[in-house]
């Protein structure tokens, strides 16, 4: 539980799967917006999603460098980065458009 040794390749698994994750998140998210009639006003909320990709990709790679973060802490950040996103998507695919 407190292990902060891990392997290179785990962790460059875990920093390609999550990164991936969050873009495409982000990718469904301004697709959404921007290819359905209505909801070109709600742009804004695609870049405040943007700003927060932003700093999920810096969290999680930071996660890569830290060597001194224990297991139950890494999985946490990142169980919190999941969650995040699914509730972004859940937001912004209950927007109706606007008539």
């Amino acid at each position: 539980m407190l292990n902060t040794s891990y392997s290179r390749f785990r962790r460059v698994v875990g920093v390609l799967f999550y990164s991936l994750v969050s873009l495409l998140t982000i990718l469904a998210v301004g697709l959404a917006i921007f290819n359905t009639p209505g909801l070109e006003t709600r742009a804004s909320f695609f870049w405040l999603a943007l700003f927060g990709a932003l700093l999920q990709l810096i969290t999680i790679w930071y996660l890569y460098y830290a060597t001194e973060v224990p297991s139950f802490a890494r999985n946490a950040i990142y169980g919190c980065i999941m969650l995040a996103n699914l509730w972004l998507c859940l937001f912004m695919f209950s927007l109706k458009p606007m008539p």
